[in-house]
């Protein structure tokens, strides 16, 4: 079985142009759900990452783990939107 950082290469490497298997990947599926009225996705003033309980924003991973902050533009009003993401939505999302 593939795990969720190994799935998430996979789709940043191919992105979406070699294979069929991104576009119905569920992970994938959550984080286009979950990310999908914010836009200009970066990196935030706050480089460190840190320890946390908390779900991640972009795939809802509910598993204790290292949390990276992320900025972006919400798409209806255009205001900054603070993102906490898991180490492999972070991997996925800025690589």
């Amino acid at each position: 079985m593939i795990t969720k950082s190994e799935q998430l290469e996979i789709c940043r490497t191919c992105s979406g142009q070699r294979c069929n298997e991104c576009s119905d990947n569920a992970i994938v599926m959550r984080i286009q759900n979950n990310l999908r009225s914010v836009r200009n996705i970066g990196h935030s003033n706050n480089y460190e990452n840190w320890f946390g309980k908390a779900p991640c924003q972009a795939c809802g991973d509910k598993l204790a783990g290292d949390r990276y902050s992320l900025i972006a533009t919400n798409n209806k009003n255009g205001e900054p939107v603070e993102l906490d993401v898991c180490v492999d939505c972070y991997g996925y999302l800025m690589t």
